[in-house]
């Protein structure tokens, strides 16, 4: 089975968002992450860099100085030791990729 199809049968009845590991290398991971539409990954810290990439769907990026609507291929660098959340605003599916390389501005945000 694989992660992406683990995601999409326990989103079926989660009430909270759905990550899984695709790889783990020297100083860094590689997830996916699967939300039903309204679902809110509540406020938490990270205490590494962290890209994420939305692959399909809708969210919204909050943490204590901005809110960024991200839609699909949208991605969004997520600074370390920055309290942040995510909402669904659709089902919506995101490849995160963190680790220290990610380092390219410190406490910085670069969307495109």
């Amino acid at each position: 089975m694989t992660a992406l199809t683990e995601i999409n049968e326990q989103l079926q009845h989660a009430a909270v968002p759905v990550a899984r590991a695709l790889h783990t290398g020297p100083g860094f991971r590689v997830l996916l992450m699967g939300f039903n539409s309204g679902m809110l990954l509540e406020r938490h810290v990270l205490h590494h860099f962290t890209k994420l990439f939305l692959l399909e769907g809708e969210l919204t990026y909050r943490d204590g100085q901005k809110t960024i609507p991200l839609n699909k291929h949208d991605t969004l660098n997520i600074p370390a030791d920055l309290e942040h959340e995510l909402k669904a605003n659709a089902d919506s599916l995101t490849m995160l990729i963190q680790g220290k390389q990610l380092r390219t501005k410190q406490n910085g945000y670069t969307t495109t």
